[in-house]
């Protein structure tokens, strides 16, 4: 293998990389804590809210990353 197949299949990763987080950004602003609250409801109220905190923290992760 040579150093321009490397850079190659780099590129090509970092580019399906960015496209991911593309869609997991799009995929968490699409969302509201209020709708992942009514999908939730029939759990009980503990479970409910360490998945809204995790939401909130994935939020925050992706905004940091953002900037």
């Amino acid at each position: 293998m040579n150093s321009d197949t490397v850079i190659w299949v780099g590129f090509g990763l970092s580019f399906v990389a960015a496209f991911l987080y593309s869609l997991f950004k799009v995929a968490l602003e699409a969302s509201s804590r209020i709708s992942l609250s009514r999908i939730l409801e029939d759990h009980n109220k503990d479970f409910r809210s360490r998945i809204l905190d995790i939401y909130e923290e994935l939020k925050t992760s992706a905004a940091l990353v953002r900037s």
